[in-house]
């Protein structure tokens, strides 16, 4: 009996709680009604609407255009950040501002129905079929980002949805998380993703409050779909109108949940959900050491990590000069289903006559080994922490000027000496010698390709001619990989013989004979033939560039 009331109060609520929504079918050109949004001085704002139609993409689902009757709002037009204002008609609330149009006469708006945005809490999207020229927009507020740092951001975001906007910041927002829920329509709400030295925050308004579920927004922040982004309060310092745009800029305040969902109408978080973030840290020369956290999106963090990284060095050696870029990068992590934390280190010199390249070569380079981490096919990996250190150091590379094999024409069993020549820059050349045995079991007529380069460019040739010959099943194949295969300060030089191997699942099967060479052919199982390598290689002082070729025919 006791469940019976329970279920029937539950039942109840829900039905008080949707009684207080207006149905899109109840929504009739010409009504009134008012929106509520924060405005400058963190004040509560309201404004008239007044319905001019229902534009229906299904017999469910449309929204509502309306005009905005405000003078303020008239004299600015519809601002940056007022995404998600609730409109209530005759107390009910009808749903969110969400998109406008360019170049309009007067504010007229898009209005997202709030029975949409709820379908957000199913983690489920709602699509909405509109205009082709209606503009929704995602502000995000900088601090602590310079000209070229913008830049980059804007390179790597690539959307006509997202407007980067200088703003302040506290430069310390609170990690505690409420624990109630202090937020109700009309206020602000901003989704941090980058804290600490730098702060990037995507603001918005609350729409809808349920208890410990807030929804916002009524268009995508970043379509991100079932996600978790730290969000945060915000106070709205001020409105700032121009000709262009609009906006409302603000101060981030603590972190007060997680959100949980971006979809195409609008953004569903949890109040008192702790969102997890990469924790960064930047120490370039030495000199400054620059702390970060970043929102655990695996689609976003990369393009974070690249801000971050070049807001740092930016800040403490600029981007002029020669020289090389040497960068050491820890990646801490886990792999789901295990307790046990993993680091893997990866190291890169980039010599370059403009450092402004280095760094940006460099910065390619962590994205790369986050990216490999990140969608390797065999774990699911969970990074936690990133230190990277970056110095520069006086210009110092060598090219391969040669490979000399001591005799052209040689006999199985034979001892051969190779000579490798490396131009140092604006040095003269240094020498390395090899002794190379050839295999006794080589036939006579065969020729024996010989080359030199860095360790980074022979395994990038391997992996793109015989993946299969790679596996990253275990910690140790993948650390290995990262630390030592991707080195460019080695010098390797190898020998490699036509012959019936097979590479799969990453091993492989050195000189088969022709009839397991055929079934090997004939599985089912990915597979490569690849030739019988041998490689010496040489660690050196400064990195290598270049390639050098030979070739050794047997008698």
């Amino acid at each position: 009996m006791r469940r019976i009331v329970i279920l029937i109060l539950v039942l109840l609520m829900d039905f008080i709680c949707y009684a207080n929504f207006l149905s899109l079918n109840d929504v009739n050109v010409g009504q009134k009604g008012i929106g509520i949004t924060r405005w400058s001085q963190n004040k509560i704002k309201k404004f008239e609407v007044e319905v001019l139609g229902v534009l229906k993409s299904n017999p469910k689902s449309g929204v509502v255009i309306a005009k905005i009757n405000d003078d303020e709002i008239k004299e600015s037009g519809v601002v940056a950040g007022m995404s998600g204002s609730p409109v209530y008609i005759d107390g009910k609330l009808v749903g969110a501002v969400a998109f406008t149009w360019s170049f309009l006469k007067e504010p007229i708006v898009g209005i997202t129905p709030i029975q949409d945005m709820i379908s957000l809490e199913e983690y489920s999207h709602r699509y909405v079929s509109l205009p082709s020229d209606v503009k929704y927009i995602t502000p995000i507020l900088m601090s602590g980002v310079s000209s070229v740092t913008r830049k980059l951001l804007e390179e790597e975001f690539k959307s006509d949805n997202i407007v980067f906007l200088n703003s302040f910041s506290s430069f310390g927002v609170s990690k505690e998380t409420l624990i109630s829920n202090n937020f109700i329509p009309g206020d602000a709400i901003g989704i941090n993703l980058v804290s600490g030295d730098m702060e990037l925050t995507a603001i918005g308004t609350v729409t809808y409050v349920d208890n410990d579920k807030i929804f916002a927004l009524g268009h995508p922040a970043f379509l991100r779909g079932k996600t978790s982004i730290p969000i945060s309060e915000v106070d709205v310092v001020a409105i700032i109108p121009r000709q262009s745009l609009s906006f409302k800029i603000g101060v981030p305040k603590r972190i007060v949940g997680s959100l949980e969902f971006d979809g195409s109408s609008g953004i569903f978080g949890i109040i008192g959900k702790t969102a997890p973030t990469v924790k960064v840290s930047v120490n370039v020369d030495r000199k400054e050491l620059y702390r970060y956290e970043i929102a655990k999106d695996n689609t976003l963090l990369s393009s974070l990590i690249s801000t971050v990284l070049t807001e740092s060095i930016l800040r403490t050696k600029g981007l002029g000069g020669e020289g090389n870029v040497v960068l050491d990068c820890g990646v801490s992590f886990r792999f789901k289903g295990f307790n046990s934390n993993f680091v893997i280190n990866f190291k890169d010199i980039v010599p370059t006559y403009r450092l402004e390249d280095g760094y940006y070569l460099s910065l390619s380079s962590v994205n790369s080994i986050l990216d490999f981490l990140i969608y390797n096919p065999i774990f699911e990996v969970d990074i936690s922490e990133i230190h990277i250190e970056v110095k520069t150091q006086p210009l110092d590379v060598g090219f391969i000027a040669f490979v000399i094999p001591s005799k052209v024409m040689v006999s199985p069993g034979e001892e051969i000496k190779l000579t490798v020549g490396i131009k140092k820059i604006r040095d003269e050349i240094v020498v390395r010698e090899f002794n190379i045995k050839i295999p006794t079991w080589v036939q006579s007529g065969t020729r024996i390709n010989i080359g030199a380069m860095n360790k980074g460019i022979r395994s990038i040739q391997k992996i793109s001619s015989y993946p299969e010959s790679f596996s990253f099943d275990t910690y140790e194949r993948l650390y290995n990989f990262i630390y030592n295969d991707l080195r460019v300060d080695k010098l390797v030089v190898f020998m490699e013989i036509p012959s019936g191997g097979v590479a799969s699942g990453g091993y492989i099967y050195n000189l088969l004979p022709n009839h397991l060479s055929t079934i090997f052919s004939l599985a089912p199982r990915s597979k490569n033939i690849l030739p019988f390598s041998i490689e010496y290689e040489n660690y050196e002082e400064f990195p290598i560039a270049g390639v050098g070729l030979a070739s050794v025919f047997v008698r």
